[in-house]
């Protein structure tokens, strides 16, 4: 059987390398460090080929996804259809930006049975 691809956005190194490493025992996991860094390597469509579950940190330190409109890209840009989830500490994201997204992961290690389970009762 084909492991899952999955994109990991987040600039903190310990939660990052922590859900790569976790995810990377069912999964081939990619981790960027920022939306700037992922738009760099991710430029298109082709580039997601594959890829079942892109992981969108929202806070990041002088801004966040909201403001660099990452999801625009992926879904607009690139036509992405696959899943797209904000992982998040953050409480206060903004309502009409949160149901864009196919769920919000509360930020801590999941493994990818507990995100499926998660999207399927829309975590939020």
């Amino acid at each position: 059987m084909r492991k899952r691809k999955i994109i990991i956005v987040d600039d903190d190194p310990d939660y990052k390398d922590g859900l790569k490493e976790f995810l990377a025992r069912e999964a081939e996991v990619v981790a960027y460090e920022s939306p700037d860094d992922f738009a760099e390597h991710v430029k298109r469509q082709d580039d997601l080929r594959g890829v079942s579950l892109i992981v969108l940190d929202y806070c990041f330190d002088t801004f966040n996804a909201l403001d660099k409109d990452l999801l625009g890209f992926i879904r607009e840009d690139l036509q992405y259809k696959g899943k797209l989830v904000l992982w998040s500490l953050e409480d206060d994201i903004p309502q009409e930006y949160r149901k864009r997204f196919d769920g919000v992961l509360p930020k801590k290690l999941l493994s990818l049975a507990e995100i499926d389970q998660c999207l399927e009762t829309t975590c939020s």
